[in-house]
């Protein structure tokens, strides 16, 4: 209880969230460069992160899913695995699993603690150390623990975006996944799919491999392409899912095909890396794996080929970074005070890498940072000093096409091979439970007479206007045109600056009148579990004030009442137990038999809604 009051504490809290973006704000190129520092003196050295093999996976819908299935796939193999996750659901110690397992709340409370003092220590000694923030405190936390247990493999799922997110200071990881991309954290990464593409590029490293999902927008591959170009490591494109034989026996459909068919892939070459690198150790594996090992193609994990000594740009106009008021970013220095320039040696390309070809990360060997310029002066700088992303835009304010326009800078990414599913894989996606996505759970309620009511949850985490239809369209598929039906309902919130009237329409299918997916009332509430936020710890957010969410709740309200017929019942609640109250109040008074609940919106909201329905979400994960 003392560990988590002490998490709690590290949380940023609103106001905290603006200043970091106001004008002054630190360049983020040089809080990465101090991230890797602090954890170095923690014991997170490089040296010691690249012996967990890393597997670390971005994306907008999908990566934590992609993530749990690339794990329990290594494991099926015999490996001991570390995983970790965010955000969790009911209790924090989901986010941090050996062996498919959150760790225990005694070993949380240890691991914590223990950590708590070494940072204490590590930030008072060094001027210019501030103490890790919530995610970081606990990325630091997962990946300490996987170094002293040893684990085989960390599989890391990225918290938001990517090249400046608080797990990218690994600069060794094995294979890197992509999943789907859309459009989440818009305010942090930008409103664009190109845009939020660049964020989620910036884990790939030299050395590695990139995996990307089968169905990715088509603005964003070029992006990706061109930031594994620079980094000079391979990008490949999953097969779907239905290509691979007898893929039916993994009893699943719709986005989770994208999520297990980028996972298989992961799991395959990072096999494949391991049985290199590990010689006749790789015989460990039993004869199956050891066909899949070899079913990898040379050119699937060949750093041939790659275009990353220069990037070309058709006009010189595409020479200039700019920020959102369109005024030229003044360049970062080094600790001494130089500043490091990379100057191209035309007016249209832009050298990425070192004379030595070592590509060139923003910092040098000597921690010096590194700036492009182009040959008229104008620095090339990805961050603004106030903190804010800086995306690359011609003169008219449109986004520069990262491929140049004679098509010779940039290969296109291929994709990979199939191969046949071993029964240890098929058994282990097939078993992997990853609670709060397409989640059911049944509850009954008797409604006198010796009669009972049916109420069905219909649970997913979907939170954006990509994956809310995905949502919708299971949740109509199972139970539209169901006579046993009686009344559909809604259990909607969302978080951030995402737009209700956007998430609802996309959830409901509305076009032109039409509301093919109909309910009859729709519940609205923050996510609390309780009135009282204090009885669930765990489950505190002190990064949205309480006038925030009440304001929030009062709009996506409206927003749905706008949209569906009249008649259709809109109700504001104070919790989530109070809406579960609702839904058993209406079964008993109305005799109903059954009742269909679709609750999505928010990974935040499914995670209150399961405290009250299945508070032991934790110890029931996939052992």
């Amino acid at each position: 209880a003392s560990a988590i009051a002490a998490l709690n504490q590290l949380q940023s809290g609103p106001n905290c969230r603006a200043a970091r973006q106001r004008p002054g704000g630190q360049d983020r190129s040089l809080e990465m460069a101090q991230l890797a520092d602090l954890a170095a003196r923690v014991g997170l050295h490089q040296t010691a992160l690249a012996g967990l093999r890393p597997v670390h996976i971005a994306g907008t819908k999908g990566k934590g899913s992609t993530a749990a299935y690339t794990e329990r796939l290594l494991r099926a193999c015999g490996l001991r695995t570390g995983l970790f996750t965010s955000p969790h659901l009911v209790e924090v110690r989901e986010r941090i699993r050996l062996d498919g397992r959150p760790i225990s709340r005694s070993e949380f409370a240890e691991q914590f603690w223990r950590l708590h003092d070494d940072l204490t220590a590590a930030t008072a000694a060094t001027s210019g150390f501030e103490f890790p923030r919530y995610f970081r405190f606990l990325t630091f936390m997962a990946l300490r623990l996987f170094v002293e247990q040893a684990v085989d493999v960390a599989i890391v799922e990225v918290g938001i975006g990517g090249r400046y997110d608080s797990t990218n200071f690994i600069k060794e990881p094995w294979v890197c996944g992509i999943a789907s991309l859309g459009h989440d954290h818009t305010a942090l990464l930008g409103g664009t799919l190109d845009k939020i593409a660049w964020h989620k590029a910036g884990i790939l490293k030299p050395g590695c491999i990139g995996v990307t999902s089968p169905e990715q927008p088509a603005e964003c591959l070029p992006v990706l392409a061109r930031a594994a170009a620079a980094a000079g490591c391979p990008i490949r494109v999953s097969p779907r899912l239905t290509a691979f034989a007898g893929f039916e026996r993994l009893g699943l459909d719709g986005y989770q095909q994208l999520n297990a068919a980028l996972a298989l892939q992961l799991a395959r070459l990072w096999l494949r890396r391991y049985s290199d690198e590990a010689g006749s150790a790789g015989n460990r594996f039993e004869p199956s794996i050891r066909d899949v090992i070899r079913s990898v193609n040379e050119d699937d994990v060949s750093l041939k080929n790659l275009s990353k000594n220069s990037i070309q740009f058709s006009n010189n106009d595409r020479n200039r970074w700019t920020s959102a008021n369109d005024s030229i970013v003044s360049s970062p220095t080094s600790s001494n005070g130089d500043v490091t320039d990379s100057v191209s040696k035309n007016r249209d390309v832009i050298q990425l890498v070192s004379p030595n070809n070592d590509v060139i990360d923003r910092v040098s060997t000597n921690d010096d940072v590194i700036d492009l310029k182009s040959t008229n002066g104008d620095v090339i700088d990805p961050v603004s000093t106030n903190g804010d992303v800086i995306d690359p835009v011609l003169a008219n304010g449109d986004v520069i096409d990262p491929v140049s326009t004679d098509g010779d800078a940039i290969e296109a990414p291929r994709t990979l091979s199939i191969f046949a599913l071993p029964e240890a894989f098929v058994d282990a996606i097939s078993s992997t439970r990853w609670p709060g996505r397409n989640t059911i759970i049944v509850r009954k309620v008797p409604t006198g007479d010796s009669s009972e009511c049916t109420i069905t949850f219909y649970i997913d985490g979907a939170h954006t206007i990509e994956s809310c239809p995905l949502a919708g369209e299971w949740f109509s598929k199972l139970t539209s045109g169901s006579p046993a039906v009686d009344e559909r309902v809604l259990i909607f919130n969302r978080t951030g600056d995402r737009n209700p009237n956007e998430l609802l329409e996309s959830l409901i299918g509305a076009r032109s009148g039409q509301f093919p997916l109909q309910f009859s009332a729709g519940l609205f509430c923050p996510n609390l579990v309780d009135a009282e936020p204090a009885a669930h710890p765990e489950l505190v957010n002190l990064m949205v004030s309480p006038e925030a969410a009440e304001t929030a709740t009062q709009q996506n309200a409206s927003a749905f009442a706008c949209l569906m017929p009249a008649g259709t019942e809109t109700v504001q609640l104070s919790c989530l137990r109070d809406a579960v109250e609702w839904l058993q109040c209406r079964a008993m008074a109305g005799h109903l038999r059954s009742i269909a609940v679709l609750a999505t919106g928010s990974l935040h909201l499914v995670g209150c809604l399961l405290a009250v329905l299945q508070p032991e979400v934790a110890d029931g994960c996939d052992a």
